[in-house]
């Protein structure tokens, strides 16, 4: 009782520190951009829940208003409409990135768990293995996306 105790607590802490400010991809904040214009660049600290959250409620509410304010018949024009052009891909850009960098915060919280767990003896390490090769493959993912992360403007 009182292992599992102890390991819970020492979870718990370690899984805090990751989430609240570890980096997934370390160094990415020197990373080139594609297009050359480090004003469009977007890093890791973007890709939060808040934003993606704020994505969410565009793509809900903005589209659709900026839709019926267009009208029907001159569609074609939404693509011109700077709200739309900016915004639309904008949110997408938020909404991918943090779906990716939770995958990768994901596999990363289960990768320990999976280690506290070959230390208390209640899995093999081929287990903690699978955990690993998830997490690189999580991060790799992610840190992908960020190399070509950048805002529409």
């Amino acid at each position: 009782m009182k292992s599992t105790l102890l390991i819970s607590l020492c979870l718990l802490l370690t899984l805090n520190k990751f989430s609240s400010g570890e980096e997934i991809c370390p160094g990415s904040d020197k990373w080139p951009t594609d297009s050359g214009a480090v004003e469009l660049k977007m890093y890791e600290k973007d890709f939060t829940i808040d934003k993606a959250m704020k994505s969410v409620n565009f793509l809900e509410k903005d589209v659709i208003r900026i839709i019926k304010e267009h009208g029907q018949k001159k569609s074609y024009s939404i693509l011109l409409y700077d709200r739309f052009y900016i915004g639309y891909p904008n949110s997408l850009t938020f909404l991918k990135g943090t779906l990716l960098k939770q995958e990768a915060i994901i596999a990363k919280k289960n990768l320990v768990i999976e280690q506290l767990k070959l230390k208390n003896g209640t899995t093999i390490k081929e287990e903690v293995s699978k955990k690993e090769k998830a997490y690189f493959a999580a991060q790799k993912k992610f840190c992908d996306f960020l190399k070509k992360a950048e805002y529409v403007d």
